[in-house]
């Protein structure tokens, strides 16, 4: 059974407390003492179908967190031409692998260093199927998967690839995709993560422990050891605050005059003192003008603008500059969630910063866009069906750690997430109404942004 779990609010961080089950750090202890051997594990091959494909290189590290005990290192010949492509990545040349080890025999070798030790790959569905296609993966067996831990541990990373994640973690992958290389760049990976693990503030640790500790799946296996772990850093922690609206600008307020408004971005104007490497683009001040008229005498104006054009400064420069000057909203209605990111992400706080008027944005989405922190209590207190669950769970309590906005593209959600974000996300149907305190509401909030604050969403 799992943890009945009724979390509490502090400031904006959700904990868990009065635990009908909680573990002893004794138990736990345990749990992590009894950790077998990890086996990193990574296979090349020539394409992605287990069923057509064949294996070119399998490489694998055998280690604890102190060090590494044995490795595995095999050329395979897959009978058959390598395509290009592949050997352009692996640096692999055709003729090592003529006479090379027989695909059969080197998996076999490779499920034999896996036998007794809990096997660890980055996004390692496809080396598992390649295993199973050749008949040596035993069914009871599981992965433990960086790319999962990696995606609950480090949510802001720019991508979870593993070169791309050597990198930001600070170890070097001296050969991305040769097997040996990526092998032992996820035992590194696995270790920095169990790092930030250990790192964690006490109070999210109790959370996540709280979840972890029914379940014998290898992930919660690693975070119970992690979690209970000591931190040979302790850091002070630190209260994480709401970024105010105002920056203590001077009352200034925008020109009246449209030519005025367009000269900022001219090749003399404001934002070519302010960028660095800032283009003028006349089609851009063209559009800018043209917006900035349109708003000022009415009526409808319909742009057609090539990529390259700035149409995104074109029509927020003169909007910020009527918002401000008479005290109006603009809504700006983007047909792509990726263009809306863009906007609040990197064009509003630049404008922020360059243009010499306060202005407050603020993004707003459909409900179910939004997290609900009472579905959410519900939905943790339920047993996970399995792995892929609990690993959504920790997930979401991660992010509800540092979340202001509830907003779900900060999760970054992939495949079967799609389907459990609906368990939690907000309903009109499940809200209370006129009784709810609207203090954990983040469709609330969003409302409340709208009436005068700014806020800076994340990608």
């Amino acid at each position: 059974m799992g943890a009945s779990i009724a979390p509490v609010t502090i400031g904006r961080t959700y904990y868990s407390s009065g635990l009908r089950f909680r573990p002893g750090l004794g138990r736990l202890r345990r749990i992590a003492a009894a950790l077998p051997e990890y086996a990193a594990l990574d296979l090349e091959t020539t394409g992605l179908d287990p069923a057509r494909d064949r294996v070119i290189e399998i490489g694998a590290v055998a280690f604890t967190p102190d060090r590494i005990t044995s490795t595995l290192e095999q050329l395979v010949d897959p009978g058959r031409a390598v395509p290009d492509v592949v050997l352009r990545l692996t640096g692999i040349k055709q003729e090592e692998l003529r006479g090379a080890a027989n695909p059969d025999d080197a998996l076999r070798r490779l499920a034999d260093f896996l036998r007794g030790r809990q096997p660890v790959g980055h996004g390692a569905r496809l080396d598992v199927e390649f295993l199973e296609a050749a008949g040596l993966w035993d069914g009871s067996q599981q992965v433990l998967d960086t790319l999962d831990i990696a995606r609950i541990l480090l949510p802001a990373a720019g991508s979870h690839s593993l070169p791309l994640l050597s990198t930001e973690m600070g170890f070097i992958q001296p050969r991305p995709h040769r097997a040996l290389d990526d092998a032992d760049a996820t035992r590194q990976l696995l270790l920095r993560l169990r790092e930030e693990a250990v790192a964690l503030d006490q109070g999210l640790k109790e959370s996540m422990l709280a979840l972890v500790a029914p379940y014998p799946w290898p992930a919660a296996r690693f975070f119970a050891e992690a979690l209970t772990a000591p931190n040979p850093n302790p850091d002070p922690e630190i209260a994480v605050g709401r970024e105010s609206g105002g920056r203590g600008r001077a009352a200034e307020l925008p020109p009246d005059d449209p030519t005025a408004v367009a000269a900022l971005l001219g090749p003399d104007g404001r934002l070519a003192d302010l960028v660095p490497g800032y283009e003028h683009r006349e089609p851009q001040l063209q559009m800018l003008l043209a917006v900035a008229q349109i708003q000022s005498r009415g009526g409808m104006l319909v742009v057609e603008a090539g990529t390259g054009t700035g149409k995104s400064l074109a029509y927020l420069v003169p909007s910020i500059a009527r918002a401000v000057r008479h005290r109006e909203r603009v809504v700006v209605s983007t047909n792509t969630h990726t263009l809306q990111e863009q906007l609040m992400v990197k064009d509003l706080p630049g404008l922020r910063e360059w243009l010499p008027w306060d202005f407050k944005a603020c993004l707003l989405k459909g409900r179910s866009n939004y997290v609900s922190l009472r579905r959410w209590r519900r939905y943790l207190a339920e047993p996970c069906k399995d792995a892929e669950e609990l690993m959504f769970k920790l997930k979401v309590l991660m992010w509800l750690h540092t979340t202001e906005s509830g907003d779900r593209s900060e999760l970054r959600l992939h495949g079967r997430e799609e389907v459990l974000w609906t368990r939690i996300a907000s309903d009109p149907l499940d809200c209370v109404g006129i009784h709810c305190t609207k203090e954990d509401c983040y469709v609330h909030r969003a409302a409340a942004c709208r009436r005068g604050g700014w806020r800076r969403t994340a990608a």
